[in-house]
């Protein structure tokens, strides 16, 4: 069996490890009584660990086929002799230094103009300004 067909397995049970702590109620009660905490809230630890356990077994399952993804990704991309690797063309040039010399003289212009609505907020207050 290959890694993949194993960590595919791993993560399929721990997904429905998760679904069935998330469907299927606990079926014996709290051990403990309940007691009321400081502040006069009852809490029962027993009832939320199931949910915990659920959260915790959906998160693993998600990382492990996330990560098998990935693997089977970076393995595929290996065996195809990798990415081709970026050159930059006299054109790509061209266009980037048209690009940057548009997007500063347009910066360099600041604002058209001035207008008292153009600030900030309602009545805005500035300082050194009465």
């Amino acid at each position: 069996m290959t890694r993949f067909t194993v960590a595919v397995g791993v993560a399929t049970v721990a997904a429905f490890a998760a679904g069935a702590a998330f469907v299927v109620a606990p079926t014996r009660p709290p051990s403990a009584p309940t007691v009321p905490l400081a502040s006069g809230v009852s809490g029962s630890t027993t009832q939320s660990a199931g949910w915990g356990l659920a959260a915790a077994g959906l998160a693993l399952g998600a990382h492990v086929g996330l990560a098998a993804a990935w693997r089977v990704r970076a393995t595929a991309t290996r065996a195809e002799g990798g990415g081709k690797a970026y050159k930059e063309t006299p054109a790509d040039e061209r266009l980037f230094e048209q690009v940057y010399l548009q997007y500063t003289s347009e910066y360099m212009k600041g604002p058209m103009y001035w207008h008292p609505d153009k600030m900030q907020g309602f009545a805005p207050d500035y300082p050194g300004r009465p």
